[in-house]
């Protein structure tokens, strides 16, 4: 089992200026030994805890992939742990761009933002469950 970590950044509020509050949505993509992927995520700052609510879900992997992002180095096993943009971790880049292609409140430069981090969650939830069905009903 192969788990690929990475972050990617938004915001809430406004576009600009005092009301423009910066979050994180932390993700984790497993990669099961028969070829099936899951996505888990976690919405919050870039400190350690969100990750840390994360990290508590995740299963024991064989390997952890990631960015050298200091919060990774301090919790993934020295020794199964590869840091790097390629291989897995491209897996949460794809992901990302998805959610930044489905999702108007993470697109850059427009003027839809998310309001709500109650709304983020279910947003970024909607479009892991429809994509999940899409694969699914496509495979039979």
């Amino acid at each position: 089992m192969v788990v690929s970590c990475d972050e990617m950044w938004t915001y809430r509020g406004a576009r600009r200026g005092d009301k423009r509050e910066e979050w994180w949505i932390w993700t984790a993509v497993v990669a099961e030994a028969d070829g099936s992927r899951w996505v888990d995520f976690e919405v919050g700052d870039r400190s350690e805890v969100p990750f840390l609510r994360l990290y508590a879900r995740l299963p024991e992997a064989g390997l952890y992939r990631s960015d050298a992002y200091a919060v990774y180095l301090g919790w993934f096993p020295p020794d199964r742990h590869v840091v790097g943009k390629g291989g897995a971790v491209n897996w949460n880049e794809g992901l990302h761009s998805v959610w930044r292609g489905q999702l108007r409140r993470l697109m850059r430069r427009t003027k839809g933002y998310t309001k709500s981090i109650e709304m983020l969650v279910y947003s970024l939830a909607l479009v892991c469950w429809r994509r999940w069905l899409k694969s699914n009903i496509n495979a039979r």
